[in-house]
């Protein structure tokens, strides 16, 4: 489980463990805290709509991070590790924003999930200002999934704002598909709109869930589509992860 809690989406999404320490970030220095004595702190780095790889992943399949970094003075450096079981560095991923705020949207083509092979992750993402240095904790397994999406249209490119959009797609498994959500955030983390169906079958149509998609009422600006699939056999599926704009 993890501390510093903001409810995320589908079982993709858990509570995170936050630890504050004074800068520099050290095994040495670290302090944990909870989310409530956090609050008495001197100018927190806090994380708002964190969207961050926990639970199960399927294999091959892409992640897409988002949520935004927020600091009272600029932050000199975020960074995103992730090791498997025996400490190894899978993926590392840093940037030097120089701002106050930064979204974690601008590392996540960088961050090749898909190419990991199977098996057991931690990571930590850590920011830094030049007086104090904030990390969050998560875990993820990489398994095999037989999910498929197949005949989809889904926004990419840039929509003109105002216009509807009609999302297409038949999802399939060979076990039973318990979830199905479709989801528009903002490259912040911040969820527009979404829709879900429990269908208890082997295939679904995205689009029964169409209508309850309203593209049309999206401001001009950057937004992440998101199909997630979860099967009766406890694995998530990030089944289709698409950026698009309105204008």
């Amino acid at each position: 489980m993890f501390k510093k809690v903001r409810m995320l989406t589908l079982a993709l999404i858990a509570m995170i463990l936050f630890t504050t320490v004074t800068a520099p970030c050290s095994a040495a220095t670290a302090q944990q805290t909870t989310a409530q004595s956090n609050a008495t702190t001197t100018s927190p780095i806090t994380l708002s709509n964190g969207i961050l790889p926990t639970g199960t992943l399927a294999n091959g399949k892409a992640f897409t991070v988002s949520g935004k970094l927020t600091a009272k003075t600029n932050l000199t450096l975020v960074s995103f590790i992730a090791k498997d079981s025996k400490g190894n560095v899978a993926l590392k991923v840093s940037a030097v924003p120089k701002s106050k705020t930064f979204s974690l949207y601008s590392i996540d083509s960088k961050l090749t999930f898909k190419d990991l092979p199977k098996g057991q992750y931690t990571w930590t993402l850590t920011a830094s200002t030049a007086s104090r240095c904030d990390r969050w904790y998560g875990s993820f397994t990489i398994k095999d999934s037989d999910v498929a999406l197949s005949s989809y249209t889904c926004p990419s490119g840039t929509l003109v704002k105002g216009k509807t959009f009609s999302c297409k797609g038949i999802v399939k498994s060979s076990y039973k598909i318990t979830k199905v959500t479709m989801s528009v955030y903002t490259t912040d983390g911040v969820k527009q709109f979404s829709a879900s169906a429990a269908p208890n079958a082997k295939t679904f149509d995205l689009h029964k869930l169409d209508s309850q998609m309203t593209f049309r009422k999206l401001n001009a600006g950057q937004y992440i589509y998101r199909v997630s699939i979860i099967t009766s056999n406890g694995i998530v599926t990030n089944v289709l992860s698409k950026s698009f704009k309105v204008k």
